[in-house]
């Protein structure tokens, strides 16, 4: 008997999920969700936490990447549901309880009537979302006039919330613009709410280089091919390369003297062990 265990983590809808969609066709399909209580703390600011070319290689411009996207690719549709999940689980253990908001430290807030906006969570919620803003108000005729008028609940699209929280995935979103363009009508505010999408995908892959290099920082000591990479303002009498998190640096020629401060861009550095996962346009969430 095949077994499959789907853990769920920023990916919790059925609709356009790969794994889940090859686990169902397993004799049992387990599905797992980890509610981690870190989610709930709040941050030391005060805030609570609640393509053709490989990552390494995204362009520095959006521009850039955006024009090689269009021209190379397209986002493919959504994957259905799973017809049927086989789930049966082992004597003895229970599947527990949902925990409650009070229960992870976080009392319920009382609504404010002057809140136009709801945001229940879920892929429910989310895909009634997309039927309303899309099919039902007609608003993505006019999406690329109204986008920056962000109090009434139709001025934008507010998938946003839904997206972040993997309840509908990107492809989700260009596949009801790629139908709405061949049902009623393709104009400048159906191809930007696809350029909005492409946007999310290129931080996405930026926001993972930074945070390697910021990373590797911390780690490895930089050098340059004529000398040593040190801080600008201590350390200078020590021959032993120190590492700086600091963008302005001193660099030492090849004759020991410093030459005059200056700041050098990500490109200049080494570019070695970046991950070589490829990036895809419009992953899933």
């Amino acid at each position: 008997m095949a077994n499959a265990l789907i853990w769920f983590r920023n990916d919790l809808r059925t609709i356009d999920h790969e794994p889940l969609l090859r686990a169902a066709a397993a004799d049992q399909c387990f599905a797992v969700q980890c509610i981690d209580p870190r989610q709930f703390e709040t941050t030391a600011l005060g805030f609570h936490r609640t393509g053709p070319f490989e990552i390494a290689d995204t362009p520095e411009l959006f521009t850039d990447f955006r024009k090689q996207i269009e021209k190379h690719c397209e986002a493919r549709p959504p994957l259905g549901e799973p017809s049927q999940i086989n789930c049966e689980l082992p004597e003895g253990l229970e599947a527990g309880e949902i925990p409650t908001l009070n229960s992870l430290g976080r009392l319920s807030q009382s609504k404010d009537d002057r809140c136009l906006n709801r945001f229940p969570g879920g892929q429910t919620a989310g895909n009634q979302r997309l039927q309303e803003y899309i099919w039902d108000e007609d608003r993505l005729r006019v999406y690329k006039q109204t986008p920056n008028g962000i109090l009434a609940p139709n001025d934008s699209s507010k998938f946003s919330p839904w997206l972040a929280h993997g309840c509908i995935s990107a492809r989700t979103i260009a596949d009801h613009v790629r139908r709405y363009e061949d049902e009623r009508v393709e104009n400048k505010s159906t191809y930007w709410m696809i350029f909005e999408l492409l946007w999310r995908d290129y931080f996405r892959w930026i926001t993972r280089i930074q945070s390697w290099t910021s990373s590797n920082r911390q780690k490895k000591t930089k050098r340059s091919t004529i000398g040593l990479v040190q801080p600008a303002a201590e350390n200078q009498s020590s021959n032993r390369p120190t590492e700086t998190t600091s963008a302005q640096i001193n660099i030492r020629n090849a004759s020991g003297s410093e030459t005059s401060p200056r700041v050098l861009s990500r490109e200049r550095l080494p570019n070695r062990g970046w991950s070589r996962t490829k990036s895809r346009v419009l992953a899933a969430a």
